[in-house]
């Protein structure tokens, strides 16, 4: 199985409580399959960097001070999945963290809430896409769910975010953000939407070396 296309890769990640790592990651290709000469993996990488810090620390993300963003990384992939160069790479220093501060909205770190990158079909492959936002800041009603303007800040926010990296990249055959599935022979499409529910998920991987520290215990009398 393969990739219809060579693409970048754009990942962007940090710390939560207890040196626990987080990561998400966005698909940028040519509309037009075009392929990429070598440099192109840190072409408007600065440019991403600074609309990702941006977008972190927005009060639209929601995300807790309590997560930071501290690396921004931009690869070009092969058909095959494999780096055809080294990355770049943008270290940011000193970390950027999380603008929400919601009343009672601390979560453990594994909790995250998904933004769904839609691409205007509901069949075939490469319908949609997903990143797991780290470390929400809000609160959970008696229903078990989070407030519809929560959920909405976030869909603005990601949507936002994606506009801001697809105008980044302009030229000829401006790239775009998009869904890629390796399916036969791959399908890519762009984004068009980002929709958010009012449930938050679970990554477990975001919960994985953390230290339980001095485990209570109790007697049976």
């Amino acid at each position: 199985m393969a990739f219809s296309t060579a693409h970048l890769y754009l990942t962007f990640g940090g710390f939560l409580p207890g040196a626990e790592q987080w990561q998400c990651g966005l698909r940028m290709a040519f509309p037009t399959g075009a392929t990429y000469a070598d440099g192109a993996q840190d072409v408007g990488l600065e440019a991403s960097a600074d609309a990702l810090i941006a977008w972190f620390t927005s009060s639209d993300a929601g995300i807790s001070p309590r997560a930071t963003l501290e690396w921004v990384k931009q690869a070009v992939i092969g058909t095959d999945g494999t780096y055809l160069t080294a990355p770049g790479i943008v270290e940011i220093s000193p970390p950027e963290v999380g603008a929400s501060s919601a009343e009672g909205g601390v979560v453990p770190n594994q909790i995250s809430l998904v933004a769904t990158l839609l691409t205007g079909t509901s069949f075939g492959d490469a319908q949609r896409g997903r990143i797991y936002t780290p470390m929400p800041a809000t609160t959970v009603g008696t229903d078990g769910k989070i407030a519809s303007g929560h959920a909405q800040n976030l869909a603005d926010s990601v949507a936002a975010l994606i506009g801001d990296l697809n105008d980044i990249r302009t030229g000829g055959a401006p790239e775009v953000v998009v869904v890629m599935s390796r399916k036969g022979a791959g399908t890519t499409r762009p984004v068009t939407s980002v929709s958010v529910g009012q449930v938050l998920d679970t990554h477990r991987s975001r919960r994985t070396s953390l230290d339980e520290g001095t485990r209570a215990e109790a007697a049976v009398v």
